[in-house]
């Protein structure tokens, strides 16, 4: 086969071989900020939808950093699984539990719960050192809070 010939078989295949490394990683199970795989602890979970674009993160961390307080909602509906009845609640209205000695994931995280008094006797309980509404969580403050891996250190979606 001569050069041309190559050429126009590698253009022809290439999209199908392609295709598979083109889905996104919430297509993958992964998580869209670090990459881990959400399946691998449900519990933690954390998802975003704006329109027909819904994300999956491994963690309340993942998803608070790339969903802060202070960054652009518009049309952005998050939630995140209340810490004792892993039910999806809206991450907006949770109440988040820091420096508890409780891990997830990706190392220290905010605990969310649904009904502040959960929040207030988990943090009695595993020596929680702050509560916040999701309101209080801007990007700035989750840095201050939460140890930040080097893959933590992405700039905050934009969408």
């Amino acid at each position: 086969m001569n050069m041309k010939g190559f050429v126009i078989v590698f253009m022809a295949v290439f999209p199908l071989i392609a295709l598979p490394m083109m889905l996104s990683a919430a297509d993958s199970g992964r998580c869209m900020r670090c990459g881990m795989v959400v399946a691998e602890q449900p519990q933690w979970e954390g998802r975003s939808q704006r329109g027909d674009e819904q994300l999956s993160y491994c963690s309340p961390k993942c998803l608070l950093l790339t969903n802060p307080a202070d960054a652009d909602a518009k049309d952005l509906t998050i939630t995140v699984k209340d810490y004792y009845s892993t039910k999806c609640i809206d991450a907006s209205q949770a109440w988040y539990v820091a420096g508890s000695d409780v891990i997830g994931p990706m190392g220290p995280d905010l605990v969310p719960f649904e009904k502040k008094e959960d929040a207030e006797a988990f943090m009695k309980e595993h020596m929680g050192s702050g509560l916040y509404p999701y309101s209080a969580l801007t990007l700035a403050k989750i840095k201050e809070l939460l140890p930040m891996k080097k893959h933590h250190k992405k700039a905050v979606s934009s969408d």
